[in-house]
């Protein structure tokens, strides 16, 4: 009787998530999601600032490459104000201040307000900025936002207890 001994390969390059510092995290529709590359490794969550406007917009956008997912934030004020709950409101482009999420489900986007201005009657929001020092930003957030189907008809993705942690400049 012969026994054959065979190894692991070495080309294995799936990490284990729990060893991971992800930069964001939620629950997305009762499932954990954090921003994570193919590989399972940490994916930068990325704020942007574009000033070329009359009123700035901030952008925070993280992306689970994994599930073809991604979880953004627009906030459209010149300063950002620590520890405020921002709210859906949404600007009359671009002079007036506001504040939007969408999330992106392979090519799903989930809203609040769709083309037309067909608004999503349950559409809620909370972000808050918890630490900026102009480099890195933290925070956290919620969300109920949907996606338009048909008159009457909605998709929804319900997000809580989310947080992110140290987003960098893009």
């Amino acid at each position: 009787m012969l026994l054959f001994g065979c190894s692991k390969s070495g080309t294995d390059t799936k990490l284990d998530p729990s060893t991971v510092n992800y930069q964001m995290r939620a629950t997305v529709n009762g499932q954990p999601w954090t921003n994570v590359s193919w590989d399972n490794s940490n994916l930068a969550v990325t704020w942007s600032k574009d000033s070329s406007r009359p009123v700035a917009l901030w952008r925070i956008k993280a992306q689970n490459l994994l599930r073809a997912e991604s979880i953004e934030f627009s906030v459209i004020y010149n300063t950002l104000t620590l520890n405020a709950n921002y709210g859906i409101v949404y600007p009359f482009y671009p002079q007036d201040n506001g504040f939007y999420a969408t999330f992106t489900s392979f090519s799903n986007v989930y809203g609040g307000t769709v083309v037309g201005n067909i608004t999503y009657p349950n559409a809620q929001a909370r972000f808050r900025i918890t630490r900026f020092d102009g480099v890195k930003m933290s925070g956290d957030f919620d969300f109920k936002l949907g996606r338009y189907i048909s008159p009457g008809v909605w998709d929804s993705v319900v997000v809580t207890n989310g947080i992110f942690t140290d987003a960098t400049r893009q």
